[in-house]
């Protein structure tokens, strides 16, 4: 006896719901990437050990020729002067004592101008203060 063969069965990938999945994903991807906000080139100092910055921390950007961009953390750095850095320093010490700091000063600045910037953070008793450096590779001896 001879049995005869219905059709065979095919398989497929059901594809309804790849665009919902799709969508999900960018959404997901949109709001967890974070973006630097500060983009100023500066030649960074090197050091042998470094430590994370705060995101959303206040940047004091110092570039070669002695420039001061200033940012609270949330917008792009702006130039201002040397004597603004007080007032930008105070206004947000009011708001939150414990703002954190962060100078971004090129290797080739005069040391004067991070001095000034230091004395004037340390004027409105500025407690978290942290340079930002390069982080230079250990190289084991021998």
């Amino acid at each position: 006896m001879r049995f005869r063969r219905r059709g065979s069965i095919r398989a497929n990938i059901p594809s309804a719901s790849m665009g919902d999945i799709a969508f999900l994903l960018i959404v997901f991807f949109i709001v967890t990437t974070t973006f630097s906000v500060d983009k100023t080139k500066v030649n960074l100092a090197e050091s042998l050990e470094r430590e994370a910055t705060v995101p959303g921390a206040a940047i004091i950007v110092i570039d070669s020729d002695g420039n001061i961009f200033l940012s609270p953390g949330d917008r792009n750095p702006e130039l201002r002067g040397i004597d603004d850095v007080t007032v930008f320093a105070l206004n947000l010490v009011a708001r939150a004592p414990q703002t954190q700091f962060t100078i971004k000063a090129s290797r080739d600045v005069e040391y004067q101008y991070v001095d000034k910037v230091l004395e004037q953070l340390r004027d409105v008793n500025a407690r978290n203060i942290s340079l930002l450096t390069f982080q230079k590779v250990r190289t084991s001896a021998g």
